[in-house]
């Protein structure tokens, strides 16, 4: 099959009854995501040029979304007492992507008295049927086995963001089971669905994400264990949700990270070319960079925008990405302090064996150049003008 043809990834009705013929469930709980997961279905099959195996890979995703919330909802019936975890004070970093925000995340997580979003949790949340007590999760090499192939078929993300199944992540992915984020987006061009994600609420995808994470951490400590102190969470798309982030989680404590744009921008775009390349086969480069500039000085507009709403009632703590990179003990004593947590000298040690154990580029080098993404020093400071303006003087 030739990779330019266009395909019929799959439909709505089969992806639902593919996960039910696999879990022997049919209750996916509450009916918000079906719009989403229709409207990304059909803007993939009619506006996606997918090669085979992105083909595969996407129809492989959803089903285990699917599958994932059936389990949730089955264990959410057993026991409700879920949704009576508190975890309304975590640590969320929110910022661009590039700008040290998953130094900054992983730096914090290596304390080994916080509560960590490791990738294989969210990878799949519920657990499997077939795990037994005692032994080690086999949640934990279904991830292995994912991010192996993804080394494979993505060696470029893998040396920009090197991933590991028992590594923290963005909580991101927690989101992904609404089918509603700009994600779906961001890696795959789909205009019908990113038009349509534009006109919708959020609160939706934020209350099953502080779901889910209510379940993870029933999961860790709710069955008679203790709880060992905040999530630390992050990821760029909080940017523009930060009154959801605070309804959500109303002691949480929001960190924002910043760096020279002319060096964010471009890394991103390499990521965005790595995950096309994947599913599409061929890429556009230009486009890529018309969208990420696009996406994320939209972002970046509605960020300013709820800065501004908010006013006193965000507390906010700004970092900048040469002080996470040169002091990151500096900037987690100040994290802490807003966080009425102590950095003990114990805290500080796991966190400097973490750092030894990953030094910068330990994954592999890249590099980058904007102009292959149709970019210049001045297109990107044009469309970023006002940000630069507060925060990159």
């Amino acid at each position: 099959m030739s990779n330019t043809q266009r395909l019929e990834i799959f439909s709505f009705v089969d992806m639902l009854a593919a996960a039910t013929a696999e879990t022997g469930l049919d209750d996916f709980g509450s009916d918000e995501f079906r719009d989403a997961l229709q409207h990304i279905i059909d803007s993939t099959n009619t506006e996606v040029v997918l090669s085979e195996l992105g083909g595969m890979a996407f129809k492989g995703e959803v089903q285990r979304m699917l599958v994932n919330r059936l389990r949730f909802t089955r264990d959410l019936k057993r026991h409700p007492e879920i949704l009576e975890e508190n975890v309304d004070d975590p640590i969320i970093i929110l910022g661009m992507p590039r700008t040290g925000t998953t130094k900054l995340q992983r730096f914090m997580s290596a304390d080994p008295d916080v509560m960590r979003l490791d990738y294989w949790r969210m990878f799949n949340p519920a657990p499997f049927p077939d795990a037994v007590p005692g032994q080690e999760d086999p949640r934990i090499d279904a991830a292995r086995q994912a991010i192996a192939m993804m080394g494979q078929l993505m060696p470029k993300w893998m040396d920009s963001h090197p991933t590991a199944a028992e590594e923290v992540d963005e909580d991101v992915f927690l989101q992904l089971y609404t089918f509603k984020s700009m994600v779906l987006y961001m890696f795959r061009p789909v205009p019908s669905y990113q038009a349509w994600m534009e006109t919708q609420s959020l609160h939706d995808t934020y209350a099953y994400q502080k779901q889910m994470l209510q379940y993870l951490q029933w999961q860790m400590v709710g069955r008679g264990g203790q709880r060992k102190g905040p999530w630390i969470m992050k990821t760029p798309v909080h940017l523009s949700k930060m009154d959801l982030l605070m309804e959500m989680y109303p002691k949480a404590t929001l960190v924002c990270t910043h760096r020279s744009l002319q060096q964010v921008i471009p890394s991103h775009c390499r990521l965005m070319e790595s995950t096309r390349q994947l599913y599409m086969g061929k890429t556009d480069l230009l486009e890529i960079g018309r969208a990420c500039v696009g996406d994320f000085s939209s972002l970046m507009a509605q960020h300013l925008k709820q800065r501004d709403a908010m006013g006193d009632k965000l507390q906010i703590l700004d970092v900048r990405y040469e002080q996470t990179r040169d002091d990151p003990i500096g900037v987690i004593r100040q994290i802490y302090e807003r966080a009425g947590r102590e950095l003990t000298q114990h805290r500080i040690d796991a966190m400097l064996s973490w750092e030894k154990a990953h030094p910068m580029h330990h994954a592999g080098s890249y590099s980058y150049r904007m102009e292959d993404y149709g970019l210049t020093p001045a297109s990107i400071d044009a469309a970023f003008s006002e940000y630069n303006a507060r925060f990159m003087r």
